[in-house]
C-alpha cells in the first residue's frame, strides 16, 4: 500500500482537525482503517481520535473531483473541540 500526501488544503469546520485518505477499493479502505484504529496516530493519540470509513459520495470533507466516482475514504478526526489548537486538514491518496 502506497500513501501519498497531497498539498491540498480545505476548511472543514472550526472544531476538529482531519486526515482524509482516498482509496480506490473497499479492501484498501478496510485495511487502512484497521491499521489506523489499532495503531493510532502518535501525534494525536492523546486527544480525541476517531476513525471512520465510507464510500465517497458527496462528502464535504473530500474535494468534489472524487465525488460519485467509486472511491472510498477513511477519515480521521482529532483535536475535536480543542479550541486551543488550530484546525488542520491533510489529504492522502492511497493506492
Amino acid at each position: 500500500m502506497k500513501i501519498t500526501k497531497t498539498g491540498f488544503d480545505m476548511k472543514v469546520n472550526e472544531g476538529s482537525s482531519w486526515k482524509i485518505y482516498i482509496c480506490d477499493s473497499i479492501e484498501t479502505m478496510h485495511t487502512l482503517m484497521a491499521v489506523l484504529q489499532t495503531a493510532g496516530d502518535p501525534e494525536t493519540i492523546e486527544n480525541y481520535y476517531h476513525v471512520q470509513g465510507c464510500e465517497v459520495l458527496r462528502d464535504c470533507r473530500v474535494p468534489k473531483i472524487f465525488h460519485d466516482r467509486g472511491y472510498w475514504m477513511v477519515s480521521v478526526e482529532y483535536n475535536h473541540g480543542d479550541w486551543n489548537k488550530s484546525q488542520t486538514y491533510e489529504l492522502f491518496i492511497v493506492g
